[in-house]
């Protein structure tokens, strides 16, 4: 058991920092970017749920509570990952 759990704790700080990196992409995105209305209706659900206390697994559950949260999120970058990396790498420039 002691296995199992130090490997979701590994795991879970890799997709911490990947999650984390995305969430900072995101956000400059929907405030200085110019993303379309689907876009913007996207990231604002995306973030609603994130917010949102009732959750499709409580956060109160140890690991598998922010893994839906993370896994939310990963969905709503990689729906507009290109928008969202042209856009960093103007701002980049």
């Amino acid at each position: 058991m002691k296995f199992v759990l130090d490997r979701a704790s590994k795991n879970m700080s890799k997709l911490s920092s990947y999650v984390k990196g995305d969430a900072l992409d995101l956000s400059k995105y929907a405030l200085k970017g110019n993303p379309g209305v689907y876009n913007y209706t996207i990231i604002t659900l995306g973030m609603a749920y994130l917010m949102w206390p009732l959750d499709a697994i409580p956060d109160f559950v140890p690991v598998a509570g922010y893994m839906d949260d993370g896994v939310v999120l990963k969905m709503v970058f990689d729906s507009m990952r290109e928008e969202v990396r042209s856009y960093m790498d103007k701002q980049q420039t």
